[in-house]
């Protein structure tokens, strides 16, 4: 019933993620269209946002009880 209240510096820290993440996306797409390959580091930082707003998702959606981590990386 609280979780929301819990989660609210993580939607923060989201928020902060996507407005990095459409930057990345921009470097990506002129990446392909220069050097034919997506950046690893790149697709690793997309893909480490987009865990952690499902980690957080799953928090406020009760389907865990596990306080999710400020960290990009797998848990």
């Amino acid at each position: 019933m609280y979780k929301w209240l819990l989660a609210v510096p993580h939607y923060v820290v989201i928020l902060a993620f996507c407005v990095a993440s459409i930057f990345v996306v921009l470097f990506g797409f002129v990446a392909v269209v220069v050097t034919g390959t997506y950046p690893q580091r790149a697709r690793d930082f997309l893909v480490g946002v987009y865990r952690y707003g499902l980690r957080v998702q799953a928090y406020v959606g009760l389907l865990t009880d596990e306080y999710p981590p400020f960290a990009l990386r797998s848990a």
